[in-house]
């Protein structure tokens, strides 16, 4: 399956569209991938109280040209209380994706 942004028409390098999680719940997650071949790309995730996108289950995921915790102009996205902690994504690549830390400790 692939989500790929970079099809709306007028995207010119930088997403156009933004998942945008301020009204979803403190805990929810953007996107959740649990099959393998997934591929997300040229997406704008941002203010999910959750990750932003969530691998696990899956093999052979791409994660590319996303934003996710950062404005469309890479800029950081208002913090989030309390900051949700990111997950290794092991299964997944992540190629020419910006992505804004969100805990000091490392991943898990």
């Amino acid at each position: 399956m692939t989500v790929d942004g970079t099809t709306q028409p007028g995207y010119a390098g930088s997403p156009m569209i933004i998942l945008d999680g301020s009204a979803a719940g403190s805990a929810t997650v953007g996107l959740v991938l649990k099959g393998a071949g997934i591929t997300v790309k040229a997406l704008a995730i941002d203010h999910f109280g959750g990750d932003g996108i969530d691998v696990g289950g899956g093999s052979n995921d791409t994660i590319a040209a996303d934003v996710i915790g950062l404005t469309v102009r890479g800029r950081p996205a208002p913090a989030r209380s309390p900051p949700a902690t990111p997950r290794r994504a092991t299964a997944a690549t992540a190629s020419s994706s910006r992505m804004r830390p969100t805990s000091p400790s490392p991943a898990t």
